[in-house]
């Protein structure tokens, strides 16, 4: 499946926006530790290592677009599955957080890297055809 984008965007244009958006979520897991570690809870330390693969995948990005798209696509769906069906089953209900906050954490965490894969897939084809501009 093709994205045709309305203007000419070139594959590095392409690849910096992508992996922007890759950055997106490592960052907000960041604060979120900072943020619980500074209040006093030690269980702040698990987000760093989940914000500690997105980096890796940053930087398999910029060297291997197209397995990182793969990767990057299909992990965010299927993170996006357990984390929906973990918060369907217990964690909507025992956490007090107004539903539009659990829209806005989903989205935050998981809408960038599923465009940014999409992207780095973009990309890997730009690679691909003949004739094709940096």
């Amino acid at each position: 499946m093709a994205i045709h984008l309305p203007t000419p965007m070139r594959p590095r244009l392409l690849l910096g926006t992508a992996i922007v958006l890759l950055a997106v979520p490592p960052v907000a897991l960041s604060l979120i530790a900072l943020a619980e570690l500074i209040g006093g809870d030690p269980t702040g330390v698990q987000h760093i290592p989940e914000a500690m693969i997105l980096v890796v995948m940053i930087v398999l990005a910029a060297r291997h677009p197209r397995g990182a798209g793969v990767v990057v696509v299909t992990g965010a769906i299927a993170i996006f599955t357990l984390w929906f069906g973990w918060g369907l089953t217990t964690g909507f209900r025992a956490n007090p957080n107004p539903a539009w906050a659990w829209i806005a954490a989903g989205a935050a965490l998981f809408v960038p890297p599923l465009v940014a894969g999409i992207l780095l897939l973009q990309v890997a084809a730009a690679a691909r055809r003949p004739g094709t501009r940096d």
